[in-house]
């Protein structure tokens, strides 16, 4: 990845996850990648790969163009418009918990909606 300032990056990965309360361990668990990665990226020791730079954007909730510094906007701000209330209360909690807990999740709203079939 040509271009990319390593220290910016670095920055703005460590600012966001203690932002969110997060370890470098609950972050590298939420995005699915090693610790030592999250820890060799903060430090601007390493150039990311686009697959850890997919995995943390959503795992931080950010856009990828803020964490490249392209845009001072964190987040786009199109991305939910189209979402009522309650689905963007729904979707909080979803992103409330870890990528582990968020398919356990998934399944139980599944489960719900299946049920609420065969009363009807």
């Amino acid at each position: 990845m040509n271009g990319v300032d390593l220290n910016a990056l670095a920055n703005r990965l460590r600012t966001r996850r203690v932002e969110l309360g997060l370890s470098q361990e609950s972050l590298a668990e939420r995005a699915q990648i090693n610790q030592s990665t999250v820890s060799l990226l903060e430090r601007g020791d390493q150039t990311p790969t686009l697959n850890s730079l997919i995995q943390l954007t959503q795992a931080l909730d950010i856009s990828m163009d803020w964490l490249l510094s392209i845009t001072d906007e964190l987040k786009f701000t199109d991305r939910e418009t189209d979402l009522d209330p309650v689905e963007k209360e729904a979707l909080g909690i979803i992103r409330s918990v870890d990528h582990q807990y968020r398919s356990r999740l998934v399944q139980l709203m599944k489960l719900i909606v299946e049920f609420r079939r065969f009363e009807g």
